[in-house]
């Protein structure tokens, strides 16, 4: 099991000039992918995109590349044709006196607008390969932490569901005997109403069983165990198994909802929102999971 938030980062080399790769993920319904190339590596997005699917399968995805500020790769120099642009852009100025002319080299360097960076150099998308083994230990790095919070949300979810099989045998256990006496309750009453209406015993014995079957919840009970069984075995499945332990969960509720609507016992409506408060708790835990 791997959660869906984990963080990477790796440096590696090009021309020089270092570079930054960071891979950072978040949980998400699908697999969104971000990322961040400098302009003249845009063209290499896909390949990006392909190293990084092969470990990423679901969540949000940013990956950035950055080439670091180091001297030896980025000297900045000064424009000449910047320089007379902007000399002429501030010749009316001048004329009007509301500038002085004479221009020093600080000024230039303080203006910028005279610079050329130096990142200049275009590079080919295709050189996006001398990179790949600092992108692939960046993701490496970034699912690996995610193995590590996966490590913990079994835990969690796997001592949750154990109690959540331990409240379904608590409702097992009392299911009998509560529907005997519902069953009791709902006969006193209709002996009642049939005296009224002038219903025949047989009619009587009918309507009861009808009412006693309604208000029965072993299906409920044999569909929470086959549930509970199903969780155990996708927990320890491989892969991206967020989803269908998404959906189990919400079926456990759905059907603990059921039993107790037609419950009548106060015991088992209590361990029936025990029950839920334990899935409503796994299924926070479970918004995570790849």
């Amino acid at each position: 099991m791997r959660s869906m938030t984990g963080f990477g980062r790796a440096s590696g080399e090009l021309d020089g000039r270092r570079v930054s790769v960071t891979v950072q993920t978040v949980n998400h319904r699908n697999l969104d992918l971000v990322v961040r190339l400098p302009e003249s590596l845009r063209g290499a997005e896909p390949a990006v995109r392909d190293r990084v699917a092969r470990l990423i399968r679901r969540g949000r995805c940013e990956v950035s590349l950055v080439f670091s500020d180091d001297g030896a790769a980025r000297r900045q120099r000064l424009d000449p044709v910047a320089v007379r642009a902007w000399l002429e852009s501030a010749r009316p100025l001048v004329d009007e006196g509301l500038v002085e002319p004479r221009v020093t080299l600080g000024d230039l360097l303080r203006g910028g607008a005279a610079l050329d960076a130096g990142d200049a150099v275009a590079l080919d998308p295709e050189r996006i390969t001398e990179l790949l083994p600092t992108i692939d230990e960046a993701v490496a790095q970034a699912a690996r932490a995610r193995e590590f919070e996966g490590e913990r949300l079994a835990a969690a979810l796997a001592e949750r569901r154990q109690a959540l099989a331990v409240e379904v045998g608590r409702l097992e256990a009392r299911r009998e005997a509560a529907a005997a006496r519902a069953v009791e309750a709902l006969g006193a009453r209709l002996r009642e109403l049939a005296g009224e209406a002038g219903l025949s015993p047989e009619r009587l014995a009918q309507e009861t069983a009808v009412l006693a079957d309604r208000l029965d919840v072993r299906e409920e009970l044999d569909r929470l165990r086959a549930h509970l069984e199903q969780l155990t075995e996708v927990e320890a499945e491989p892969g991206a198994i967020g989803r269908r332990l998404d959906f189990l969960v919400q079926e456990l509720l759905r059907e603990l909802n059921t039993l107790a609507a037609k419950c009548r016992d106060v015991e088992m409506i209590r361990h029936a929102l025990d029950a839920k408060l334990l899935c409503e708790q796994m299924r926070e835990q479970v918004q995570n999971v790849e």
